[in-house]
């Protein structure tokens, strides 16, 4: 993997909305994408295949990792000059904070849950427009204070997101539930 690259992690099913992504990937200068070659990670999921041809197109530019251990996930988190996330539907959302946690600017679809989970340490795009995010990635890519700027509020936004305080508001709500102490 090379010392720059913009990452995505997740896995290669159609709600994940990586054949847009590929779209806007391929509207990139070659420059831009020799600079900033695409790195994929997770597991395969599902209707993928149509995706994975796209890949081989630009196998150049464009790794696809498969799955990696937490261990090389954090390598890759913390590497990576910006995390790509155009998911159309999202529980949550966990890998944008993972990227914000470990210092990497997040540009992310404006769909689902993503916003409450990303707050305002996310760029966001239109998932359904590869215009929209090619220029976003663009911008970004060329735009190191930028970056540097939503890394900062991603690391303070990640903060607010751990097990100790989802299972306090989880204690909360049980005791509201109960009508008294657990």
């Amino acid at each position: 993997i090379q010392k720059r690259y913009f990452l995505y992690v997740g896995n290669i099913e159609p709600r994940k909305n990586l054949k847009t992504l590929l779209q806007a990937y391929h509207q990139l200068t070659v420059d831009m994408k020799e600079t900033y070659p695409l790195i994929l990670a997770g597991f395969k999921g599902w209707e993928n295949e149509e995706i994975m041809r796209e890949i081989e197109k630009e196998r150049a530019h464009i790794q696809y990792l498969g799955y990696v251990t937490d261990e090389e996930m954090a390598h890759l988190y913390n590497l990576a000059t910006l995390f790509v996330y155009p998911s159309l539907y999202e529980g949550f959302g966990i890998p944008p904070l993972g990227a914000m946690a470990c210092g990497t600017a997040v540009l992310s679809s404006h769909a689902a849950s993503l916003p409450e989970a990303c707050g305002d340490a996310a760029l966001y795009v239109d998932p359904q427009s590869s215009r929209d995010i090619a220029e976003k990635i663009t911008c970004l890519l060329q735009d190191a204070p930028e970056r540097a700027r939503l890394a900062e509020r991603g690391i303070a936004h990640a903060e607010e997101f751990t097990w100790e305080r989802a299972a306090r508001a989880h204690m909360e709500v049980f005791q509201n539930l109960l009508g008294e102490s657990v």
